[in-house]
């Protein structure tokens, strides 16, 4: 998947998050010994059976637009909200909400404060 895949990863996301997704995963392998991140705002959760897809443009301005993605993962029914950016390379995920919780925040907390 693009957000575990270094290689893909500034594929589908801005600079910004990958960034911070290739600063995070370096602390987690320092404090943790763990070589990937444990969480993930793709498909929220360690298994995954996605049924009844539907995504909605619900905003946009300027550069930036804002999707709802909805899915039933193994019957639960998901909301994510996906922010996404136009950069040079074409439309990016500049954060990612599921709930009260932001990908970039997430990101964000500092190393020493972060728990696998």
């Amino acid at each position: 998947m693009a957000f575990h895949d270094p290689l893909l990863r500034r594929s589908f996301f801005t600079e910004e998050i990958a960034d911070l997704i290739d600063a995070k995963e370096a602390c987690y392998e320092q404090a943790f010994g763990l070589s990937h991140l444990d969480f993930d705002y793709i498909v929220p959760g360690q298994d995954y059976s996605l049924d009844n897809l539907q995504i909605s443009q619900i905003g946009q301005s300027g550069n930036q637009t804002v999707l709802l993605v909805r899915f039933e993962n193994f019957g639960e029914k998901v909301d994510l909200l996906y922010n996404l950016q136009r950069t040079h390379a074409g439309w990016r995920i500049a954060d990612t909400i599921y709930g009260k919780f932001s990908l970039k925040s997430d990101l964000s907390i500092k190393c020493q404060d972060a728990t696998p």
